[in-house]
C-alpha cells in the first residue's frame, strides 16, 4: 500500500465522497478514521455509501475517547500498516501529532491537509502559531481548499510549490435533481410554510463567527429602504445564539424572518427550492460547503469575502461578494437584488454551470496530482 490517510471521523460526508472518487482511480490507499462522529456533528451516522477501504478505531463520539486509549490504539494500528506516504487530515487532534512523529521516525513522506486561513483561526496566540509552524515544517507536502488557506499555509512555512489546492466539493447532481423535485411544488410549499414569494436563505450554525446579527441588521435596513413585501429571510440551523437571535428579531421588529431547526442532508433541498439567494455572512469560514450545495441547487451565492469558497465566485457573473464588516456594502447588494437591478435568472444559470465543474472526481484529480509529484521526487 502506498498511501495511508488519517482522518478524524467517518461522518465527514464531503471528505468521504472524494475518497470514493479516489478509489475509482487509485487502489493503493486506505483510510483510518479515529471515530464515527464528534459532539458538534448532528448528521445521522450512515456509512453505507463508503466504497473505499477504511478502518474505524472507535465507535461513537471521538470526544469521549480517552486520549491515552486513542494514542495506544493508533500506534498499534500504524505499526500494522505498510505504507510509503501518510496523508494527515489536520493538526488539531493529538492523534495527528502522534502519526506525524511516528511517520517522521519511520521516514515516511508526510502530506498535510489544512483548511484554516488567517480569518478562521481566532486569536493568533503566539504559542499556538509556534506549534502549528513546527507541525507544518515537519510535513513534506500540503493540500488545501483555496487561495486564502494557501496563503496561511505558506505563512506557516510550507513552500508554495509543495502545496496543491483541492477545492471543497459536493455531489452536485444530488442537489440539482432533489431541488428540482421541490421546485415543481414551490408555490405549494411557500403557501403551506408561510414563506415569502422570494427568499434569501442562510444554512449553518447560529454562532458568533457566522455574523448573523450583522445579517439581520442589513436585511432589515434593505427591506425598510425598499419598502419590500415579497422577500423573506430563512435561517436554517441551530446553536448557542438561537434564543438571542429570535429575541433580536422580535425586539427590532424585523419582518419576514423565518427560523427553521437543523435539517439533515435529505431535508435541505426543499428549502433551497423555495429560496433564490444563499447568504453566508461569516467572519471566518474555512470554506462553506453550503455554497456548493446552493449553487448546484440553482441559487445565487451572496457570501462574505472571508469564506474560502469565494474562489468559486466571479463577481456579478455567478454570484456576489461582500465585506462582512461593512453593513452598507451588504445592504446595497440586497437592495439591488430586491429591486431587480440584476438579472438574477442569468446569474442563477451561471452559478449552476460553475458548481457542476467542482465534483468529487475533480478533487480526487488534485490528490492524484500531488501523489504523482511525491512519487516522482522520491525516485530522484
Amino acid at each position: 500500500m502506498e498511501l495511508l490517510i488519517l482522518h478524524n471521523i467517518a461522518t465527514s460526508y464531503y471528505k468521504n465522497i472524494v475518497f470514493n472518487a479516489l478509489e475509482n482511480r487509485y487502489k493503493e490507499f486506505k483510510v483510518i478514521h479515529l471515530a464515527e462522529t464528534q459532539s458538534d456533528r448532528k448528521w445521522e451516522i450512515d456509512l453505507s455509501y463508503l466504497n473505499y477501504p477504511y478502518k474505524i478505531l472507535f465507535k461513537g463520539n471521538l470526544d469521549k475517547v480517552p486520549k491515552i486509549k486513542l494514542i495506544f490504539k493508533l500506534l498499534k494500528t500504524l505499526g500494522k500498516e505498510d505504507f510509503k506516504m501518510i496523508y494527515l487530515g489536520g493538526y488539531t487532534e493529538i492523534a495527528y501529532w502522534v502519526a506525524l512523529i511516528y511517520s517522521k521516525v519511520k521516514k515516511k513522506k508526510i502530506i498535510l491537509e489544512m483548511d484554516s486561513n488567517r480569518y478562521n483561526i481566532g486569536k493568533r496566540r503566539f504559542y499556538k502559531e509556534f506549534l502549528k509552524k513546527i507541525f507544518v515544517k515537519m510535513c513534506d507536502y500540503g493540500i488545501t481548499y483555496g487561495k486564502l488557506s494557501k496563503e496561511y499555509f505558506v505563512s506557516l512555512g510550507m513552500p508554495e510549490e509543495k502545496i496543491v489546492i483541492k477545492p471543497n466539493v459536493t455531489d452536485n447532481e444530488y442537489w440539482k435533481n432533489e431541488a428540482a423535485k421541490y421546485k415543481a411544488k414551490r408555490e405549494e410549499i411557500i403557501k403551506t410554510e408561510g414563506f415569502k414569494k422570494h427568499n434569501f436563505i442562510y444554512v449553518g450554525r447560529f454562532s458568533e463567527e457566522k455574523n448573523l446579527f450583522f445579517l439581520l441588521k442589513a436585511f432589515k435596513e434593505a427591506k425598510n429602504q425598499t419598502k419590500d413585501k415579497n422577500w423573506g429571510l430563512i435561517l436554517v440551523g441551530g446553536g448557542p445564539l438561537l434564543g438571542d437571535l429570535k429575541d433580536f428579531v422580535e425586539n427590532e421588529d424585523i419582518k419576514d424572518v423565518f427560523f427553521l431547526p437543523f435539517k439533515q442532508r435529505n431535508e435541505l433541498p426543499k428549502y433551497y427550492a423555495v429560496s433564490d439567494i444563499l447568504i453566508l455572512p461569516s467572519l471566518r469560514e474555512p470554506w462553506g460547503i453550503v455554497v456548493n450545495e446552493a449553487m448546484a441547487s440553482g441559487l445565487v451565492p451572496l457570501i462574505s469575502r472571508r469564506c474560502g469558497s469565494k474562489d468559486l465566485i466571479k463577481e456579478n457573473q455567478n454570484g456576489f461578494l461582500f465585506d462582512p464588516l461593512d453593513k452598507n456594502n451588504l445592504v446595497s447588494k440586497i437592495k439591488k437584488i430586491i429591486n431587480a437591478e440584476l438579472d438574477i435568472k442569468k446569474v442563477k444559470n451561471s452559478a449552476l454551470i460553475s458548481a457542476l465543474k467542482y465534483t468529487p472526481e475533480y478533487a480526487s484529480e488534485k490528490v492524484l496530482k500531488l501523489l504523482k509529484e511525491v512519487n516522482d521526487e522520491s525516485k530522484k
